[in-house]
């Protein structure tokens, strides 16, 4: 266990500091890495009850985890798209020092989108062949209230309550992710644009549903953007 620890957080700290160079930013801390397995209990890792439900849905969906307070990374079989991806979680969370205290409901959501939809991106740096698994029609975030359960009622019939509870963030942000990472191989987004949100801490008038919006608009309904076969193509 130590030395598959010790081959985990090597490749942590690698894509790190690969997601550094790629933004031109710096990392001066590094999280704690938590390997977990069937053996695991919640008791083992000293977290506050709060996080009891998260880390239970971890064990039982598997995957992975960033938290912030204190930062660390959870995995269970670490991939390569899982730690490029809870590495940008963590750079992300540091640089930007985003908050969720004095938000509303709907912010909330809407910066839990944002934040899902950066660190796919980033893990594209890495990883541009990365594919998005989730169907990105019908699209959730355009739907009326009665027709989003009714597709959300029938994910859950197929694929269970958890599954359900995590498809509309995750078909938003890796919908979104996927369409900015093209754009960017494209020319049509740069890294400076880029790096300026994912520094953002979406306070005022760059309130995290306004920005969603926004990025909805400029490349997810435009048919410019929709992601094509990029196999094997390196970023610039």
């Amino acid at each position: 266990m130590a030395n598959k620890r010790a081959r985990v957080e090597e490749k942590v700290f690698e894509a790190i500091e690969d997601i550094t160079e790629e933004l031109g930013i710096e990392a001066s801390t590094y999280p704690e890495i938590h390997l977990i397995n069937k053996k695991t209990e919640f008791d083992d890792l000293w977290l506050p009850e709060s996080k009891r439900e998260r880390f239970e849905s971890l064990k039982e969906m598997g995957g992975s985890w960033y938290d912030d307070s204190p930062p660390g990374i959870f995995l269970i079989n670490p991939s390569e798209e899982d730690i490029a991806e809870e590495s940008s979680h963590f750079l992300h969370f540091r640089h930007s020092r985003i908050r969720y205290t004095g938000r509303t409901t709907r912010d909330k959501f809407a910066l839990n989108i944002l934040v899902e939809t950066i660190g796919f991106f980033c893990s594209k740096l890495l990883i541009p062949e990365r594919e998005n698994t989730y169907p990105t029609e019908p699209d959730l975030f355009f739907m009326t209230p009665n027709d989003r359960i009714k597709c959300l009622n029938d994910v859950m019939k197929k694929y269970g309550k958890i599954a359900a509870s995590e498809f509309c963030l995750y078909q938003q942000a890796r919908g979104l992710g996927d369409r900015m990472h093209y754009a960017y191989l494209t020319g049509d987004l740069s890294m400076e644009e880029f790096r300026k949100l994912f520094l953002c801490s979406f306070r005022g008038r760059d309130n995290p549903f306004s920005k969603l919006v926004e990025l909805k608009m400029k490349y997810w309904k435009s048919q410019e953007y929709q992601p094509k076969p990029l196999k094997h193509q390196k970023t610039p």
